[in-house]
């Protein structure tokens, strides 16, 4: 169990994570998410995911088809 643990943690310090609601709500962000972005984590959770998007992707057809693959449970990477 030691072990799991340690390889999770080494797995959160190099990869960015974040996670949101049905509503596109932050919900959690990992450290290196943090750090990379430049925020607080305090400064995310609870906020809307389009703090971080460019004013004119937000109605873009890309971010549409990616927020309902996530509806229908797809993990996205990238």
């Amino acid at each position: 169990a030691n072990l799991i643990r340690r390889i999770f943690e080494a797995i959160d310090k190099i990869s960015c994570s974040i996670e949101f609601d049905m509503q596109s709500n932050i919900i959690a962000v990992n450290s290196t998410f943090c750090n990379v972005m430049g925020y607080q984590q305090d400064e995310l959770i609870g906020q809307h995911e389009r703090l971080l998007l460019p004013y004119d992707e937000e109605d873009s057809t890309k971010h549409k088809i990616m927020w309902q693959s996530l509806r229908e449970g797809a993990f996205i990477e990238g």
